[in-house]
């Protein structure tokens, strides 16, 4: 079980990571 809250953690990092590409991309696209 400790294995898979890391395992998590990870996964939400990664959650946040493309969150954060797709706003900066359609902030882009709407300014450009």
């Amino acid at each position: 079980m400790s294995k898979s809250i890391p395992n998590l953690d990870w996964l939400n990092q990664l959650e946040n990571a493309i969150r954060q590409f797709v706003k900066e991309k359609c902030n882009y696209s709407a300014t450009s």
